[in-house]
């Protein structure tokens, strides 16, 4: 597998953890709700950065990212639900 590739796995992870987060800080308060999935974002950039460090601008920023949110958003939604 490329490195690219386990940057997607690990953001598809990461968005389903902040999803199930979202749901818990929901009933308390919903601002939490879109505040962490920023907050796990930077968190992500960090991780990839610390495991690639000679990593692009494109894998550390922009490689995974529709996978985090939809990740993030399908899981938080099934929960609401």
């Amino acid at each position: 597998m490329d490195r690219g590739d386990w940057v997607i796995i690990l953001r598809g992870i990461m968005g389903a953890i902040v999803g199930a987060a979202s749901f818990l800080s929901y009933s308390y308060l919903s601002i939490y709700t879109f505040i962490l999935p920023l907050v796990f974002y930077v968190a992500s950039i960090i991780v990839v950065r610390s495991i690639y460090p000679d990593s692009g601008k494109w894998l550390l920023f922009g490689k995974g990212i529709s996978t985090f949110i939809i990740a993030w958003l399908l899981l938080w939604i099934i929960l609401v639900q």
